[in-house]
């Protein structure tokens, strides 16, 4: 459901910025069919070079667009990280405030990032309850 409404924004971005890492795929992949990497050849270097510059630059790159992908969807949910933290100073253990937040956050949709803080402590304690 995350996907459908405040991460469409995210996910569209994360596909926008797949066309260049399926582009070092491929070429790395095409780069590496004709390698044989069961034997050391010195005149190969250019082509073996070039395949594991493609690998690194497309690992690099699948890395950092996850990064932005996840940031970016999980900074929609911070809200609940701070009914989490506050419960957790409190005294509750983290996995009880974690599961806390994740009642409230099922159990009032959308409509509980638009209430006050006040509200937000009152309705997780009925959830621990």
């Amino acid at each position: 459901m995350l996907l459908l409404r405040e991460g469409q924004r995210p996910l569209l971005e994360y596909l926008r910025n797949l066309t260049p890492q399926i582009l070092l795929a491929s070429t790395a992949l095409v780069l590496g069919v004709r390698l044989d990497f069961h034997r050391f050849d010195p005149a190969n270097w250019l082509a073996t070079f070039a395949f594991i510059f493609c690998v690194g630059l497309f690992v690099l790159a699948f890395f950092a667009n996850m990064n932005i992908f996840l940031d970016a969807l999980l900074d929609t949910l911070s809200p609940y990280g701070r009914v989490a933290r506050r419960l957790r100073v409190r005294g509750i253990p983290p996995r009880q405030a974690a599961l806390a937040s994740l009642r409230v956050m099922f159990a009032r949709g959308r409509r509980f990032c638009l209430t006050s803080s006040a509200r937000w402590l009152s309705s997780t304690s009925d959830c621990l309850r």
